[in-house]
């Protein structure tokens, strides 16, 4: 694996940073479902 130049390191770093708030809003979302589900089951 080469060495990463600072520019290509810095762009994926932002990348990953994109990836892990789409995952936490996506695991926010999912919560949120699970929730409604239950209580509609308890219902």
């Amino acid at each position: 694996m080469k060495q990463l130049s600072s520019h290509e390191r810095a762009r994926l770093q932002k990348l990953i940073r994109e990836g892990k708030a789409a995952v936490s809003r996506i695991e926010k979302n999912l919560t949120m479902v699970n929730e409604r589900l239950s209580r509609k089951n308890a219902a």
